[in-house]
């Protein structure tokens, strides 16, 4: 499995998509999916599965 690391932290506009998308504009913020289908974790310890 592959994985990518964004840094937002000088990039407005990464965030305001994090804020459409999960409406959140913090990170960590893991985005998990496939097939064009995605779901972010936001919260440690948060329960997830995927696709």
């Amino acid at each position: 499995m592959s994985y990518k690391t964004v840094d937002v932290t000088h990039k407005e506009a990464f965030r305001d998509i994090l804020e459409a998308k999960y409406g959140v504009r913090y990170v960590p913020v893991v985005e998990i999916g496939a097939n064009g289908v995605f779901k972010a974790v936001t919260e440690i310890g948060l329960e997830h599965s995927c696709c």
